[in-house]
């Protein structure tokens, strides 16, 4: 299963990554963003480090425990999230620079479960993902409009 959004952003692909990557602003664009758990983001930005944001879905906080695979500064992000009573998933962030501004691609990925939890997955998982990338990158563009004007 296979979920992409792509969007462009009116300022250089360095300084997207740089705001989507500082732990920071992730409040300030995450949809559900409630908080980290304490202390568990020290090594974000190092492969191998991880971090936990807890986020509020259907009404109840729920831990996101992130690892982080590949971090290349104004290019690439790559993480595994793992999500109690949900199959691990695997997102991609890409930054490219264009005339302008930035091309955006976010991408999560996974492998459904078995039996009923499968068209569970295949059903409403892959909606929500959809949906949370789609605010997430609405949020993102209207932090970037706002840069855009005071600069």
């Amino acid at each position: 299963m296979r979920i992409e959004e792509s969007c462009t952003f009116p300022i250089p692909a360095e300084e997207a990554f740089d705001y989507i990557t500082n732990l920071d602003n992730w409040p300030h664009y995450w949809p559900g963003f409630v908080r980290f758990e304490d202390g568990e983001h020290s090594q974000w930005g190092v492969p191998g480090g991880a971090v936990t944001p807890v986020i509020r879905l259907m009404g109840r906080d729920v831990p996101l425990h992130i690892t982080l695979q590949e971090f290349e500064r104004g290019r690439i992000v790559r993480y595994m999230s793992q999500q109690p009573g949900l199959a691990d998933a695997y997102h991609e962030r890409r930054f490219s620079a264009i005339p302008g501004g930035c091309a955006y691609r976010a991408v999560v990925s996974s492998k459904p479960r078995w039996k009923w939890l499968g068209i569970y997955d295949r059903l409403l998982v892959r909606r929500a993902v959809k949906r949370t990338l789609q605010r997430t990158i609405a949020n993102l563009q209207a932090v970037f409009a706002k840069k855009q004007s005071y600069a």
